[in-house]
C-alpha cells in the first residue's frame, strides 16, 4: 500500500497542482576534491574549491537547474539542498519517458581563466527511475557514484566521490487535507506486479538496398528510419468476451524512430560497410498486464511476432519526396518464443525480410502499419524524388511492389530484455499427495507358506516315535526265527514280545520320555484348536476330550499310513504355455476387430485365469480402455502396476486412463495421475512422454481450478507447474533433435498422442497433438501429425475434420502411404457411405496388401455386401482367408456363399471357421442355417444346441433360423429356438415370431401372452404407428381373442385400433408377417 505520510511544504517548491508532481532533490556529495596539502609557513592555507550541482531531467529546462555554489564542509563533503518540482501528465507515456530519461546530476566548479571565471563540469551521475515502474513513489540513492569528466589542468577530482539524489512523486491529497502533498505512484501494485518493463535493441546486418546511400546523401538528416514490433494486446480470455461485431484491440507497438544510415568498419581488412543504426535502440517500454498475458500466450504458442521497418521523411512539406517509400517498407515475422521459457529474461533472433508491407496488406494478413505516416500526405509538386528512375508508389488497389530490403538480403536482429521474466524460473514438480506404494500397494505373488502349528509337531512326533519303536522292536527280535502266519503260537509269541518291549521301555524310561513329549504337544494342540486352557465344566470337558481323542487318532492314523505307504502328493497345477496365451490373445483381438466386446472380454478373462503375469493384466486394461470402459481399465492397470511397479508401459497407460477419468469426472483422478507420472519420473528422469503427460495433467488441473474460482495465487502456481513440465518436455525434444534423432522420436508430445490414440482416448490425444505442433521442427513430421489428428477427430466423431486431416496427410506425404486412405475409409464406413469406403479400402489394398490389417479386409468385404455386391465381398473374404486366416474371415466367406445360394461351399467355409474357433456362436448359427437349407435336420439341431451353449446374442440371425423352421412347418422346433433366443437377446421381433409359432400349434393362450408383451406397456396398449411388428401383433390378437371367444378383450383391441385409425390410417400400409 502507498504510504500516506505527508510531505511538509518546506521540502518542495511552490507549484500549482495540475497533475502528479515530481520532486528532484540533490542533498549532499562526499569529498569531490582531495584534501589540500599543508601550507608552508606564512602562506595562507588552500581551501577545497566551491562546487555547484546541476540537474537535467525529463521535461526540464535545456540548461538544467543549477544550485548555488556550495562550500566544502570540514570533512570535504558538500551540501547543496538543490530541489526542483515538475508537474507531469498522468499517463503511461510519462512513465516510459521517465524510464528512458534518467536524472543526470552534474557537479562542477568555477575555474578562473584570466579575469573571468568559467563553470567547468568535473563529474556526473545518473539516477535510473526504474523504480517508478515498480509502483514506488520514491527513487533514492544515497551514494550514487560520480563519473569523472575531463577536467582542466590544476583541477583534480577523486574517483570515489558519491552524491545523494532523490526523485519523489507527489499528488494533492483529497478531502480534509486538500492542498497538501502525499506520495503518489504512476502504477498500482497490480500493474507493477503483473506488468513488465522491456528493453528493445535493434541492429541491421548484411548488404543494404541499392540506391539507399544515394538517397541518404541527398536528403541528409531529413531521412530517418523507423522500426516497430507488434505485440498482441489482449489475452485469449479478453478476446473471447468481445462481441462478434467488435473489432479486436490494436496491438501494442514498440517503436524506434531515430534510425540513420551510418558506415562502420568491419572485419580484419577494416572494410567500411553501411548499416542502419538506431540511436534510440535500447529504449524501455512498459507493458501492461493484459499485454504481458497476451505476449506470454503468443510466445508459448510459438506465435511469431510481426515487425516492420521503413524509411521516413518529415510529415511537413519539405524539399524531398520518397517515391520508393513503399519498397522500403518491409515486414517480417520473428521468433522470440525463448522469452516464454521459465525464468527467461531475454531473447534475441535475426530475420530477413521477405515481403513488403503492401504485399502483406494486399494478402489480408495485416490491416494497418504501426509506424505511422512515413512522409507528408501530399508532397510538394516541385519536391525532388529520392530514388532516381523509380515510379511513384502505386495507387490503392494496384499491384504492390516488392520489398527492397528482401531483394538486398538485409538482416535484422532484435533483442528483448525484461526487467523480470514473464514466468517464474523452472522448478521441480510439487511433491504428490500420495506415493505409488500408497496408491497401488505392491502385490506379493510368492507362495505363502502355511504357519507352523502344534498339529504339525504332533504328526512329526508320532512319526518320530513310530520310527523309534520300530527300530527298538527290530533290534530286540531281529535274531529270532520268523513266525508262521495263522499259527496259534504266533499270537502267544507276539503278545510276549509286546510285553517284553513295554517292559524294556518302562525299564529304560524311554516310554516316559515319549509320553511327556506327546503330552506337551497335545496341550498346545488344545490351546490352538479349542482356545481353552482350563476352567471348563464337566460336560464341556468331556465334549472336548471326545473331540480331541477323535482328532488325535485321525492324525496318528494318517501319519502312520503315510509312513507305510508314503505321503499323499497333490497333482501339480497345470501351467498354461505361451502358445495357449497367444491363442487366447489372438481370439480376443479378433473379437475386438468385429466389435464383439463381450466375447473379447471373456477371452481376456480366460487369460487372467490362466496366468497372473503383468503383461496379461496390461493387455486386458488396454482393451478395456479401448472399449470405453475406462473405470474398469483403471482397475486392471492398477493390478498390472501392483504386480510390477517398474513397468513403464503399465504406469503410462494407468496415468493416461486416470487423466481421462479426471478430465470428465473428478479432479481427484488427475491428482492420482500426477502421482503415477511422478513415479515414472523417479525411475526414468529423462522420460519425455512422462513429462509431456505431466504438463497436460497439470494444465487440466489448472483449468479445473480456474473454473472453480480458486484463489489467484494457487491458480498461478498450478499454471507454473504445467508450464515447467512442458518446458522440460520441450527441452528433451530439442535434446533428441540435437543428437540427430529424427521423425516421431524427436517429438514426445506426438509419441504420447500415439499412446493415447492406441488407447482410444481421443479427447486427451487431441490435447497432446495441440502441444505437438509447438515443438520446434514439427513440420518434419507433418504427415504423422496429420494422421494422428485424423485419428483423434475420428474418435471424437468429427468425421469431416478427420477426412480433412487425412487429405492433408496425403498432400504432404507419399502417394504410396496407405494410412490416410484407411482413415478416410473408416470415416466413410462409420457414416454408412459404403461405396466411398470400399473405394478407399480397395486403393489401400492394391497399394500394399501385405500391410493391410484384418480390420481392413473385413470392412471392405462388409462394404461390398452392404451394397449387394456379394461376389466382390466373397472375393475379398477369400483373399483375407489366405492373408489373415481366422474364424472371422472364413465365417464371412461362408455367409457370402450362403447368400449366393451355394450351401455346399458355405458348409466348407463355416466348417473351417468352426475348426479355428469352436466357441464362436455365430459360426454355429450359420452352420444351422446352412444345414437347414440342405435339409440336414440332425446337424442343424446340433449346431443350434452349440450356438445356445456359447450364448448367441445375434437377434437377426436367430430370427432367420426361426423363420427357416417356420417355413418348413416345424413350429415346435421354431418355438424352442425362439424361446432360447429370448434368454440371450430379448426383443419384440423374436416374441412376435414366437407368438406366431405358438398360434400355429394352437397354443392360443401362450401366443396372446407373447403378443401382449409386444404391444402393451404396464398393461396398456402402446404401439408405434410405423412399427410393422406391432401392427402384426394387434391383428393376431384379434384372431386369438376371436378363437378364444373373449369378447371384452376383442372389443378393447378393436377400440385401440379404431382410435389409431382415426388419427391416421396407418394400418393400410402394414405388412402382416406370417
Amino acid at each position: 500500500m502507498t504510504s500516506k505520510k505527508k510531505i511538509s511544504q518546506e521540502e518542495m517548491p511552490e507549484s500549482a497542482w495540475q497533475g502528479p508532481n515530481l520532486i528532484f532533490v540533490v542533498a549532499t556529495a562526499t569529498a569531490i576534491f582531495p584534501e589540500p596539502s599543508p601550507p608552508e609557513e606564512g602562506v595562507e592555507p588552500q581551501q577545497r574549491p566551491q562546487v555547484y550541482a546541476r540537474l537535467r531531467f525529463f521535461e526540464g529546462p535545456a540548461a538544467g537547474v543549477q544550485s548555488d555554489l556550495a562550500q566544502a564542509q570540514d570533512d570535504g563533503s558538500y551540501v547543496f539542498n538543490l530541489s526542483h518540482r515538475v508537474t507531469l501528465p498522468q499517463s503511461k507515456a510519462t512513465l516510459e519517458e521517465l524510464l528512458n530519461f534518467p536524472v543526470t546530476v552534474e557537479i562542477g566548479t568555477p575555474v578562473s581563466e584570466g579575469k573571468k571565471a568559467q563553470n567547468v563540469d568535473v563529474a556526473k551521475a545518473k539516477l535510473d527511475l526504474l523504480g517508478f515502474a515498480l509502483a514506488e513513489h520514491t527513487v533514492r540513492d544515497e551514494a550514487l557514484p560520480l563519473e569523472l569528466l575531463a577536467a582542466p589542468e590544476g583541477v583534480e577530482a577523486l574517483d570515489s566521490a558519491t552524491v545523494s539524489v532523490c526523485a519523489r512523486l507527489l499528488q494533492e491529497a483529497q478531502g480534509d487535507d486538500a492542498g497538501e502533498a502525499v506520495p503518489a505512484t504512476l502504477l498500482s501494485e497490480e500493474q507493477a506486479q503483473r506488468g513488465r518493463v522491456v528493453t528493445m535493441q535493434v541492429a541491421t546486418h548484411g548488404p543494404m538496398p541499392d540506391g539507399l546511400e544515394a538517397s541518404t546523401a541527398l536528403a541528409g538528416p531529413e531521412l530517418s528510419f523507423r522500426f516497430g514490433l507488434r505485440i498482441p494486446s489482449a489475452p485469449a480470455k479478453a478476446l473471447a468476451e468481445l462481441d462478434p461485431d467488435d473489432e479486436p484491440p490494436e496491438p501494442r507497438s514498440l517503436l524506434l524512430k531515430q534510425g540513420a544510415l551510418v558506415k562502420k568498419t568491419e572485419g580484419e581488412e577494416e572494410e567500411q560497410r553501411s548499416c542502419i543504426e538506431f540511436a534510440d535502440s535500447g529504449r524501455r517500454f512498459y507493458l501492461s498486464p493484459d499485454v504481458v498475458a497476451a505476449l506470454g500466450e503468443a510466445l508459448e504458442d510459438r506465435t511469431q511476432l510481426i515487425l516492420e521497418m521503413a524509411r521516413a521523411l518529415p510529415t511537413t512539406a519539405g524539399l524531398y519526396a520518397d517515391n520508393a517509400v513503399d519498397m522500403f517498407h518491409g515486414i517480417a515475422r520473428i521468433d522470440l518464443s525463448p522469452l516464454a521459457d521459465p525464468g527467461a529474461e531475454s531473447a534475441s533472433a535475426s530475420v530477413r525480410f521477405k515481403k513488403s508491407f503492401g504485399e502483406t496488406q494486399a494478402a489480408g494478413r495485416v490491416r494497418r502499419s504501426v509506424l505511422g505516416p512515413l512522409g507528408p500526405a501530399e508532397p510538394p509538386p516541385k519536391a525532388k524524388q529520392l530514388a532516381e528512375g523509380v515510379d511513384p508508389p502505386p495507387p490503392p488497389g494496384a499491384q504492390p511492389r516488392p520489398c527492397s530490403w528482401a531483394a538486398a538480403g538485409t538482416e535484422l536482429s532484435v533483442s528483448l530484455t525484461l526487467i523480470r521474466s514473464l514466468f517464474p524460473p523452472w522448478g521441480e514438480p510439487p511433491k504428490p499427495t500420495h506415493t505409488l506404494q500408497e496408491l497401488v500397494p505392491r502385490r506379493n505373488l510368492e507362495k505363502i507358506e502355511e504357519p507352523h502349528e502344534a498339529a504339525d509337531d504332533f504328526r512329526a512326533e508320532v512319526r518320530k516315535s513310530a520310527k523309534f519303536l520300530a527300530a527298538e522292536y527290530h533290534s530286540m527280535f531281529a535274531d529270532e526265527p520268523e513266525l508262521h502266519d495263522g499259527s496259534e503260537s504266533e499270537e502267544k509269541v507276539m503278545a510276549a514280545r509286546q510285553r517284553r518291549v513295554v517292559f524294556e521301555l518302562n525299564r529304560t524310561g524311554k516310554y516316559l520320555e515319549i509320553k511327556e513329549r506327546l503330552r506337551a504337544i497335545i496341550v498346545r494342540v488344545v490351546q490352538e484348536r479349542y482356545h481353552k486352557s482350563g476352567d471348563m465344566g464337566y460336560d464341556e470337558m468331556q465334549g472336548l476330550y471326545n473331540d480331541l481323542y477323535v482328532h488325535l487318532i485321525d492324525e496318528m492314523h494318517r501319519e502312520l499310513n503315510h509312513l507305510i505307504h508314503g505321503p499323499y502328493k497333490k497333482p501339480e497345477e497345470a501351467v498354461p504355455d505361451d502358445a495357449e496365451l497367444a491363442r487366447l490373445q489372438a481370439l480376443a483381438d479378433e473379437y475386438e476387430v468385429v466389435s464383439d466386446v463381450k466375447r473379447a472380454t471373456q477371452c481376456h478373462q480366460e487369460r487372467l485365469l490362466a496366468s497372473s503375469k503383468v503383461d496379461v493384466w496390461y493387455r486386458y486394461g488396454c482393451f478395456l480402455c479401448r472399449s470405453g470402459m475406462t473405470g474398469q481399465a483403471v482397475e486392471a492397470l492398477r493390478e498390472a502396476v501392483a504386480i510390477d511397479p517398474d513397468n513403464i508401459d503399465a504406469l503410462l497407460a494407468l496415468s493416461s486412463a486416470l487423466w481421462e477419468e479426471g478430465s470428465t469426472q473428478d479432479i481427484q483422478f488427475l491428482e492420482r495421475a500426477d502421482c503415477i507420472v511422478q513415479a515414472i519420473l523417479e525411475k526414468s528422469k529423462e522420460n519425455g512422454c512422462a513429462w509431456a503427460l505431466l504438463s497436460l495433467i497439470y494444465a487440466d488441473i489448472a483449468a479445473g481450478a480456474s473454473s472453480a474460482s480458486e484463489e489467484e495465487g494457487d491458480l498461478d502456481a498450478r499454471q507454473t507447474n504445467a508450464r515447467n513440465a512442458r518446458f522440460k518436455a520441450m527441452q528433451l525434444c530439442q535434446g533428441n533433435q540435437a543428437q540427430g534423432v529424427l521423425g516421431i522420436g524427436s517429438n514426445f508430445f506426438l509419441q504420447l498422442a500415439i499412446v493415447l490414440l492406441d488407447l482410444k482416448l481421443g479427447q486427451c490425444a487431441a490435447k497432446a497433438l495441440a502441444e505437438a505442433v509447438r515443438v520446434p521442427r514439427w513440420e518434419q513430421i507433418r504427415v504423422d501429425v496429420a494422421l494422428c489428428n485424423s485419428r483423434a477427430a475420428y474418435l471424437l466423431n468429427q468425421g469431416d475434420l478427420a477426412i480433412k486431416h487425412a487429405r492433408d496427410a496425403i498432400r504432404y506425404g507419399s502417394s504410396e502411404d496407405i494410412r490416410p486412405l484407411i482413415l478416410m475409409a473408416d470415416v466413410h464406413f462409420e457414416a454408412g457411405r459404403y461405396a466411398e469406403a470400399a473405394a478407399s479400402y480397395q486403393k489401400a489394398l492394391s497399394l500394399s496388401p501385405q500391410s493391410c490389417s484384418l480390420d481392413l479386409y473385413l470392412r471392405l468385404a462388409t462394404s461390398f455386401s452392404k451394397q449387394g455386391k456379394m461376389q466382390l465381398a466373397l472375393d475379398i473374404y477369400t483373399q483375407a482367408c489366405a492373408a489373415r486366416p481366422c474364424a472371422s474371415t472364413w465365417l464371412g466367406a461362408g455367409i457370402c456363399a450362403y447368400r449366393m445360394g451355394d450351401p455346399r461351399a458355405a458348409d466348407l467355409a463355416l466348417a473351417e471357421a468352426n475348426i479355428l474357433n469352436p466357441h464362436n456362436p455365430v459360426v454355429w448359427g450359420y452352420l444351422a442355417l446352412v444345414h437347414l437349407a440342405q435339409d440336414h435336420m440332425t446337424e442343424a439341431d446340433t449346431a443350434i444346441k452349440f450356438a445356445f451353449k456359447e450364448e448367441i446374442t445375434e437377434k437377426e440371425l436367430m430370427l432367420e433360423i426361426g423363420g427357416a423352421y417356420m417355413e418348413r412347418g416345424m413350429y415346435h422346433a421354431a418355438e424352442n429356438v425362439l424361446r432360447n433366443s429370448i434368454k440371450f437377446a430379448d426383443s419384440s421381433d423374436l416374441r412376435a415370431m414366437l407368438g406366431d409359432a405358438m398360434f400355429e400349434q394352437n397354443e392360443i393362450e401362450g401366443a396372446v401372452s407373447e403378443y401382449l408383451m409386444v404391444v402393451q406397456v404396464d398393461g396398456q396398449y402402446s404401439a408405434s404407428r410405423t412399427d410393422e411388428n406391432a401392427v402384426h401383433c394387434l391383428n393376431q390378437l384379434k384372431r386369438c381373442f376371436e378363437s378364444l371367444g373373449k369378447e371384452e378383450e376383442l372389443k378393447e383391441v378393436d377400440a385401440y385400433i379404431t382410435e389409431l385409425l382415426r388419427v391416421e390410417k396407418w394400418m393400410e400400409s402394414a405388412t402382416i408377417f406370417k
